[in-house]
C-alpha cells in the first residue's frame, strides 16, 4: 500500500516538473505577442481604410476575400500552447480585440449590404479596438 502511494506521489511530482518544464517563459513568447498585436494593428488599419474608401459590394467582398484569413490566422503559433499566467492577460485581451474585429466587419458588412446595422457599435467597436492596441 504504502508502495503504490509512494509511486502515485513520485508520478504526479514528474507531472508537474514536466508540465512546468515545458511551459515556455514570458522572455520566449513576448515576441510573438508583439507580432499578434502588430497583426492586429495592420489588419485593423486595413478594415478602416477600406470601409472609409466607400467601396462597392463586389470591391467589399473582394477585400473580406483576403482580409478575413489575415484575421483569422492572426495569432502565432507559439500562443495556442501553454502559457505563463503572466502573459495570459494581454494575449486574452488580444484574443478580445480579434473578436471585436471581426464583429466590426460583421457591422460594416450589413451595413454594406443594405441589412440593419449600428453606427453606435460601430463607434463603440472602434473605441475599443483602438483602446486595446495601444
Amino acid at each position: 500500500m504504502i508502495k503504490k502511494r509512494l509511486g502515485l506521489v513520485v508520478l504526479l511530482a514528474m507531472i508537474i516538473l514536466i508540465s512546468t518544464s515545458c511551459t515556455p517563459s514570458v522572455a520566449e513568447l513576448q515576441p510573438a505577442v508583439d507580432e499578434y498585436k502588430a497583426s492586429l494593428k495592420q489588419i485593423y488599419s486595413e478594415l478602416d481604410s477600406q470601409y472609409a474608401k466607400n467601396p462597392t459590394k463586389e470591391e467589399w467582398a473582394t477585400f473580406s476575400k483576403d482580409w478575413m484569413p489575415k484575421l483569422t490566422s492572426s495569432t502565432p503559433e507559439k500562443l495556442n500552447g501553454k502559457m505563463p499566467k503572466e502573459i495570459t492577460g494581454e494575449v486574452s485581451q488580444l484574443d478580445n480585440v480579434k473578436g471585436k474585429l471581426m464583429y466590426l466587419w460583421t457591422e460594416y458588412d450589413n451595413k454594406m449590404a443594405g441589412k440593419k446595422y449600428s453606427e453606435d457599435n460601430i463607434k463603440q467597436l472602434k473605441e475599443n479596438i483602438e483602446n486595446n492596441l495601444k
